[in-house]
């Protein structure tokens, strides 16, 4: 009986450490204006620069867009498109993958959230 105790365990404790967190949870790369886009069918990027908030890791980034980039609006389950982008858009990053070490930074996006359109 402590045998098959031990083995539901194990098993509840494997299922809670390879669950995958929740995007609220994860830090947001950059949070700060569109200042320019560039939309090509090979390698669409926006530049965000962000003068304003510290709570971020970067202030400054190139932020490329693939077929896997989530773009939605941050209050509501509205989904966006590439196209839907307008300079002066607020947005929030949270990259997904290496960032480049240049400036300013240079990454893919997992997850654009549109704060104000």
């Amino acid at each position: 009986m402590k045998k098959f105790l031990g083995l539901l365990l194990t098993i509840a404790l494997l299922i809670v450490g390879c669950t995958t967190t929740n995007s609220a949870d994860e830090k947001i790369s950059i949070r700060g204006n569109i200042t320019s886009i560039y939309i090509d069918k090979d390698n669409p990027y926006i530049r965000v620069e962000d003068n304003i908030d510290k709570d971020t890791e970067y202030d400054k980034a190139i932020v490329n867009i693939t077929k896997d980039t989530v773009i939605k609006n941050k209050n509501s389950d509205k989904v966006y498109n590439i196209t839907d982008f307008e300079l002066g858009m607020t947005v929030e990053v949270i990259f997904n993958g290496p960032v480049s070490e240049s400036n300013p930074v240079k990454a893919t996006a997992k997850t654009i959230s549109i704060i104000n359109e």
